[in-house]
């Protein structure tokens, strides 16, 4: 393992270290608190911008009649979604860029919320 590999490990180590819990439950209230219903929350990859991840929270939300999941569905989703976020040690950059956001979901208009994290990593993840 070269030193820059060793780096790269003691790096994410740490992070794992730092980590707070965080699951559905924290991603639904962090949600609901900031813009009053529960938000779908999907991620995306943009390989036109590097690679990018996004965390978007889209303008469809659990308490419409029309939304295509159960309720049970919803809440296992924002555990796969919450597990990312702790994976990529972006936690607090997340719970802080929610409540600092002037952005609200709208029809046809997400907020969308890049993870902090560089092209060799967010390779890693496959969406």
């Amino acid at each position: 393992m070269s030193h820059e590999e060793g780096e790269d490990v003691r790096d994410r180590l740490n992070s794992l270290l730092q980590k707070k819990t965080f699951d559905a439950y924290d991603l639904h209230k962090l949600i609901v608190d900031k813009w009053g219903y529960s938000y779908d929350v999907q991620v995306r990859r943009v390989a036109a911008a590097n690679d990018a991840i996004y965390v978007n929270i889209m303008w469809r939300y659990l308490e419409q009649q029309s939304f295509p999941l159960s309720q049970e569905e919803y809440f296992m989703n924002l555990q796969a979604i919450a597990e990312l976020i702790v994976q990529w040690g972006a936690v607090d950059f997340f719970r802080s860029y929610v409540t600092a956001t002037k952005e609200k979901p709208r029809v046809g208009k997400t907020v969308a919320i890049p993870m902090p994290l560089d092209s060799k990593r967010s390779s890693e993840f496959l969406f």
